[in-house]
């Protein structure tokens, strides 16, 4: 189910998820998901590798396990700043290999001492990019209900937001 219809006329009860550590089965997290499962949430989203790592086969994974045995629907985080295009691209055709459909695209946290891959420094970048490549993903976007720490001002925080809708958000989160 795309998340653009789940916004519609109600309020949207989401969790979100960080998957197991690298070495630790995956399915470890099931009876907690399953746990989840009972509360009703809409969506659960699931991050993308924790401290800035771009390795999503936990992420893939988990929203499996989500999407589809427990029949909610999940949305992958999928952060740009230290990913190429072909990485996101591979991370795309992974989730929709599992029937996930819905991102959350964001710029991703700033790493002290890690070079971003240059490629993607804003959210809309990465929004314009998955929304031209694989058009049938239904794309979340962050907004803040504060200024956003690193905009100038808060008009400037409102001008990034448009930016992103712009591009192709179908919601923002």
């Amino acid at each position: 189910m795309s998340l653009t219809a789940l916004f519609k006329d109600k309020t949207v009860f989401s969790l979100e998820v960080f998957p197991p550590k690298k070495d630790s089965p995956k399915e470890a997290i099931l009876p907690t998901l399953q746990q989840l499962q009972a509360i009703n949430p809409d969506f659960i989203s699931v991050t993308l590798g924790a401290g800035g790592s771009t390795h999503s086969s936990g992420t893939v994974q988990i929203t499996d396990l989500i999407q589809n045995q427990l029949n909610i629907p999940a949305v992958a985080h999928v952060p740009g700043l230290y990913q190429t295009k072909e990485q996101v691209l591979n991370l795309l055709d992974h989730l929709a290999e599992n029937n996930v459909k819905n991102i959350l695209a964001l710029r991703g946290d700033r790493i002290p001492g890690k070079e971003p891959a240059g490629v993607f420094n804003h959210a809309n970048e990465l929004i314009s990019f998955v929304h031209e490549k694989r058009p049938d993903f239904s794309i979340a976007s962050a907004c803040y209900p504060d200024c956003h720490a690193e905009a100038a001002s808060f008009v400037d925080d409102i001008a990034h937001l448009r930016q992103k809708v712009d591009a192709g958000a179908d919601h923002l989160i």
